[in-house]
Order: structure tokens, then C-alpha cells, then sequence
């Protein structure tokens, strides 16, 4: 009688339907984002090719990464973390400048979820420059003049007018100051001619076999110089 039995237990046993396992809970990978956009010439809006672009992340040490534009302007960072970000650019012929520079003042790019930053337009603004001649009312070079060059315009919310640069007259009276950014200059030249040279006195002494010592004193004399052109 106890075989029978047992084998009835195993058949009930048998016949319990099977639980269905629960599936594992799924980890969320971290979501990763990308900066991306067209570097153009702010003038004529078209793409700029080899440009260098960097971006940095704000509050992170020694986080810089670089690339260079297609012959479309487009370029692009992937696999970036959320956070605050510096961009910035530059190529040659045109001013180096961060993304929507005006000033001393830009815009961070905020990069996480919900944030559209793929689709970026970075406008470059060509340099100018500026270079003269300074001469005297001779028509004749001034070398080592003293060029001064002011800009116009707005500086922390104020406007005024601010020295920007300083140079001096090479020997052919020339000067140019350049990597100009757009705007209304001023340029002023403090300068003496070769023969309007500061006063300069020297006192020369010879003597001869016969022991007479002979004292002579040399003086130059500036003239006044009115103007420079």
C-alpha cells in the first residue's frame, strides 16, 4: 500500500503549475548628450572650413576637448556628461571669440535632458586692421613715434571712449595695429623729427705734446615741431 501512495504524491506534485520567474529590474544606463552646430562668417553667413572649436566643462579642471570644422562648418562633441559649457572658436583671418560674444560677456551652452543643443550656429567675425604712415611737414618719415589707438563704443555698460593699443613708428615712419574687431577707432601720434631731438650738452677735453688742454662744450638744441601728419 505505501508505493501506490507515494506515486499519487509525486503526480499531485507534478501537476502545480510553475510561477513565472519576475523579470530582473532593468538599470538605466546614463544618458550621454552631444554639442553640435555650423561655424559661419558673421557677416556673410557662410560656413567657415578648418575652424578650431574647444569646448570646456565649467567647475572642472583641465576638461577640454577640440575639434575642427568640415568643409560644410559643422562640428560636433559626443558622449558629453549634463553640466554647463564653455564654446569657443577660432580660425585664421577672423577673431577668436566664445559663443555669442558681446564683450567681455558670452553664453554658457547647458547641456542635458529636454535641451536641444545639436543644432547650434557659431558666427566668427572677420579682423580688421589699421596701419599709416606718420611723416613730418618735410613729407619725411618719423621713426619711433608714438602711436596711440582708441576705440569707441560700449565697455561694462558704458559708453565711452578707451585706449586699445600702443605701438611705435618703425624706420620708415610705418605702423598697423591688427586683429581689430569692427567698430569706430581713433588714432593719435606723439612724435619729434630727427632734428627736434630733447637738448643734449657734452664737454669734450683734448690736450697737445706742448700740454695745452683745450675744453670744448657741444650743445644740440631742439626745435619746435608743430605737427605730424
Amino acid at each position: 500500500m505505501l508505493i501506490p501512495l507515494l506515486s499519487s504524491m509525486i503526480l499531485i506534485l507534478g501537476a502545480l503549475p510553475q510561477q513565472a520567474q519576475a523579470p530582473a529590474a532593468s538599470v538605466p544606463l546614463e544618458q550621454s548628450f552631444r554639442v553640435a552646430g555650423t561655424a559661419v562668417d558673421g557677416i556673410n553667413g557662410q560656413p567657415l572650413a578648418h575652424a578650431q572649436v574647444f569646448l570646456f566643462l565649467q567647475l572642472v579642471r583641465d576638461f577640454q576637448l577640440t575639434t575642427v570644422t568640415a568643409e560644410d562648418g559643422h562640428f560636433s562633441f559626443e558622449g558629453l556628461v549634463p553640466g554647463k559649457y564653455t564654446l569657443s572658436a577660432r580660425r585664421k583671418g577672423y577673431l577668436p571669440r566664445a559663443y555669442k560674444q558681446h564683450g567681455q560677456f558670452s553664453t554658457a551652452i547647458i547641456v542635458g535632458a529636454d535641451l536641444n543643443t545639436g543644432h547650434l550656429r557659431f558666427a566668427l567675425l572677420p579682423e580688421a586692421a589699421i596701419s599709416g604712415r606718420v611723416l613730418d611737414e618735410m613729407n619725411e618719415p618719423v621713426r619711433n613715434a608714438q602711436v596711440l589707438l582708441f576705440l569707441q563704443g560700449l565697455s561694462l555698460g558704458t559708453r565711452g571712449t578707451r585706449q586699445e593699443n600702443s605701438m611705435s613708428t618703425d624706420d620708415r615712419g610705418q605702423f598697423r595695429f591688427a586683429h581689430l574687431a569692427a567698430g569706430t577707432y581713433f588714432v593719435a601720434v606723439s612724435a619729434r623729427p630727427w632734428y627736434a631731438q630733447p637738448v643734449t650738452h657734452q664737454r669734450m677735453t683734448t690736450g697737445d705734446s706742448s700740454g695745452t688742454i683745450t675744453e670744448v662744450l657741444i650743445t644740440s638744441r631742439s626745435i619746435p615741431f608743430p605737427h605730424c601728419t
